[in-house]
């Protein structure tokens, strides 16, 4: 058994570069050897710490409207005195890089001469205890006579292959999962399994192929057992502007709840990496219109205002230019903040 580990990073700021380093220099600890594939430039201090380094400066996004099915997305934020919970729908454009990166990195060692691979995520703070997991997976998977290890999330119709880590043998990996190479080798395998161009996320995608209608070739593990095994992960979890939709241009500014209570904010999160100043007009049924404006000076900056009177909608801008209109409708509103 040879061993490949592949970190996939798009370092495109300071906070992903160290992120990146951190992880490669704790692999480096337990003496893997390690595949950096990106589709981005590589600053030289990331470079001379791996062993091999994969660049695809084609960076492929899923660009098609022809999709049949949008992703529910869900995260939170630490914003210090609250948490903020978010709901979108995303096509996850980035999705499509992700995959070809992943077969790019399984042909490339396959050539190499290795057999296995374990992908792991780029900002994730490895403990001691998961470092001896690490080193300890290929001899769990040897000794019980497994190809790989899958963790995932259970979910039942929208169960997904947890991305964090994956350890599988290649040509079991390549023999379950058909190769992208570009968005008409994904629409292709789609209306191939569905009859129509559905739409899956890279995880569901791994999920469908490998572990849907089980795999008794490897060893299955739920979110729990990834919570056991690797004790004190920290999952960093950068947000990709490419998972909003396009009229946000990386800041939302959504109308969004007080948890358990009928008050409401507008919020606004930057994670793009441009200085941000959104005006915002507040309508209410009247006709009376209020203006407000928040600024956000840099990436995972935030604001939001109180609204505490009966509103219809609010007016997004960028300068005099609308963004996009959102409705009050609290029964479709998911997004809010929950303070600590």
């Amino acid at each position: 058994m040879k061993t490949i580990t592949i970190v996939d990073s798009f370092i495109s700021n300071q906070e992903i570069e160290s992120a990146t380093l951190n992880t490669i220099s704790s692999l480096k600890e337990i003496n893997c050897e390690v595949l950096l594939v990106t589709t981005n430039k590589v600053p030289e201090s990331v470079q001379s710490k791996v062993d091999y380094l994969l660049y695809d400066s084609r960076n492929q996004l899923f660009t098609s409207d022809d999709y049949h099915y949008f992703h529910p997305w869900n995260f939170w934020i630490d914003c210090g005195d609250f948490d903020s919970h978010n709901f979108y729908y995303s096509k996850q454009r980035h999705g499509l890089a992700v995959m070809i990166n992943l077969f790019n990195s399984l042909l490339y060692a396959k050539n190499l001469g290795y057999t296995h691979f374990q992908k792991i995520l780029y900002d994730i703070e490895l403990s001691n205890d998961c470092l001896n997991w690490l080193k300890e997976i290929p001899n769990v998977c040897e000794s019980e006579l497994k190809k790989g290890l899958i963790y995932f999330n259970e979910q039942g119709d929208t169960s997904d292959v947890n991305g964090t880590y994956i350890f599988c043998e290649i040509d079991h990996f390549l023999s379950k999962v058909p190769i992208i190479t570009c968005e008409d080798d994904y629409q292709k395998s789609m209306i191939k399994s569905f009859g129509f161009p559905k739409f899956l996320i890279y995880e569901k995608f791994l999920y469908h192929f490998l572990l849907e209608g089980g795999n008794d070739e490897v060893l299955i593990k739920n979110q729990e057992d990834f919570k056991n095994d690797f004790i004190g992960i920290d999952e960093n979890g950068q947000i990709s502007i490419l998972n909003f939709d396009e009229k946000y241009q990386g800041c939302p500014t959504r109308i969004t709840k007080i948890h358990d209570t009928d008050k409401y904010v507008i919020f606004t999160h930057n994670f793009s990496k441009s200085e941000i100043q959104r005006r915002i007009i507040v309508n209410s049924f009247d006709s009376t219109k209020l203006e407000y404006f928040q600024y956000l000076p840099s990436h995972s900056s935030w604001s939001y205002f109180n609204i505490d009177y009966i509103f219809e909608s609010i007016e997004v801008y960028n300068g005099d230019n609308l963004l996009y209109k959102e409705i009050f409708s609290p029964d479709e509103i998911k997004n809010y903040i929950k303070f600590k």
